[in-house]
């Protein structure tokens, strides 16, 4: 009983002030946490577009590299008539 009784006035001692001053304070810092989740969810988009267009760059260089490989291209006349447009040092040349 003396639990319940010490329930009573504790509640009966918190004014609605200091409700409304920790709810504001809670409220404060709720905010700031998200601030702070935003910001860094903000930074890793940015560091993940960066890794992006540095791969597509990597990609796109190997690829021209790939091509220029290959050699030129010229067309390749088959028994059956039909021409063929192949490169250089592919193996449809061999």
């Amino acid at each position: 009983m003396l639990r319940s009784w010490s329930h009573f006035f504790w509640w009966r001692s918190c004014s609605t002030e200091d409700v409304a001053q920790k709810a504001t304070e809670t409220a404060k810092q709720a905010a700031t946490a998200a601030k702070g989740a935003a910001d860094k969810a903000a930074e890793t988009a940015k560091q993940a577009t960066t890794a992006v267009k540095d791969t597509a760059g990597k990609v796109a260089e190997e690829a021209r590299g790939a091509w220029a490989a290959l050699g030129k291209f010229f067309g390749k006349k088959l028994p059956s008539g039909v021409e063929l447009n192949i490169p250089e040092f592919g193996v449809e040349n061999s």
